[in-house]
């Protein structure tokens, strides 16, 4: 049996069922062993959510859709082909690996934020001379009128 995750993968989610859409794009660790059971058919792994999505959306054997925070504990299977595992080049050495975060974990590359703009500086014609500033006069005092 061939699946695109491995045991302790994180992998995004690429499908869920009816009413549990607002999963997708979530990341999540998966962990065995695989199931048949939840989805005849179809390889499935126990998961739970990574990161702080907010509640996760349940489809319940008896057509309820919950939410609840997703722990192992929770015991929610999810389908091997619904899952895309995030992971590293098979020789590729990456930050992620070398300060210790799971196997397979690659962080999100930012677009790169575009450098300030230069200030404008209104064009001069060359025939005019730029103004020179003059000093500042000191005011006189006056000691007229001034008396002892």
């Amino acid at each position: 049996m061939t699946t695109r995750c491995k045991n302790g993968d994180i992998a995004i989610v690429l499908r869920d069922s009816p009413g549990c859409e607002g999963n997708v794009g979530r990341l999540v660790e998966v962990r065995g062993p695989t199931s048949t059971n939840c989805y005849p058919g179809l390889v499935s792994w126990y998961i739970r959510q990574i990161g702080d999505h907010g509640l996760w959306f349940i489809a319940e054997a008896d057509g309820r859709i919950t939410q609840e925070k997703l722990t192992w504990s929770s015991r929610v299977f999810h389908p091997d082909a619904w899952l895309l595992p995030i992971r590293p080049a098979p020789d590729q050495k990456t930050e992620a690996n070398e300060i210790g975060l799971p196997q397979g974990y690659r962080p999100v590359q930012s677009a790169p934020v575009p450098p300030a703009p230069a200030k404008a500086t209104p064009p001069q014609s060359p025939s005019v001379a730029p103004k020179k500033r003059r000093k500042p006069v000191k005011a006189q005092q006056s000691w007229e009128g001034a008396g002892p």
